[in-house]
């Protein structure tokens, strides 16, 4: 049972790292646009949107098992 957990979970992180390389490829080609990401209505830097990504990649990155 223990390998069959262990078999979906490697199943799961396949992917979800297929759906990050669709969406940063998707990022890259213009088809999802990255304008007014840290802004709103094209002002000056939101400081909760560019908290909310900091924060976000600081876990992706120091994220331990």
């Amino acid at each position: 049972m223990a390998q069959l957990a262990e078999a979906l979970g490697y199943c799961l992180l396949a992917w979800l790292a297929v759906l990050a390389a669709i969406l940063a490829f998707r990022m890259l080609t213009g088809e999802i646009p990255l304008e007014g990401i840290l802004t709103t209505k094209g002002e000056d830097i939101d400081p909760e949107r560019l908290q909310s990504i900091l924060v976000t990649c600081f876990v992706l990155i120091f994220h331990h098992h």
